[in-house]
């Protein structure tokens, strides 16, 4: 969720930036505050806000599960390239937002989004494989795989003798 008010709040920033151009980082920032600016340009400033309080949260569940022995690939991309994607945006701020570093930071934006969400499928399936006896181990990604193709979605519970 917090990744999603970032991207949010980040498409509102952009869009001020884009419709409302600033020309130094000074107007950009007395834009943000002024009561005459118009509403976009004033919620521009949500965003660092978001991105500090949720990328602090992906940092403290990355380190939660950095601990565990069996980690995924991906997970060891996450912390890489969120730092990235911070030093991305204050690039952003600090060249008054020219359209292709937009770009870039949108694309690093859509590469956390996939890392995040493998990452996260690779914790799910760890969670279950932990609960599963190890006499089905074996067979348990058999009778995915079959269910998968014979109900056209994954199902982890069954097995030969349900």
């Amino acid at each position: 969720m917090s990744v999603m008010v970032i991207g949010m709040t980040g498409s509102l920033a952009g869009l001020g930036d884009t419709i409302f151009p600033a020309d130094s980082l000074r107007n950009a920032v007395l834009q943000d505050f002024s009561s005459s600016s118009p509403t976009l340009l004033r919620l521009r400033v949500l965003h660092p806000i978001a991105v500090v309080i949720g990328s602090l949260y992906v940092f403290w569940l990355l380190q939660a599960f950095w601990r565990k022995q069996e980690r995924s690939a991906w997970m060891s991309l996450l912390p890489i390239t969120l730092t990235g994607q911070i030093a991305l945006g204050a690039m952003n701020v600090i060249l008054l937002a020219p359209v292709w570093l937009q770009m870039t930071h949108l694309l690093v934006a859509e590469i956390f989004w996939i890392l995040l969400v493998l990452a996260s499928a690779d914790q799910l399936f760890a969670i279950h494989d932990s609960d599963v006896p190890p006499s089905r181990k074996k067979s348990a990604p058999a009778n995915w795989n079959l269910a998968l193709k014979t109900t056209g979605h994954i199902s982890c519970r069954g097995g030969p003798s349900s």
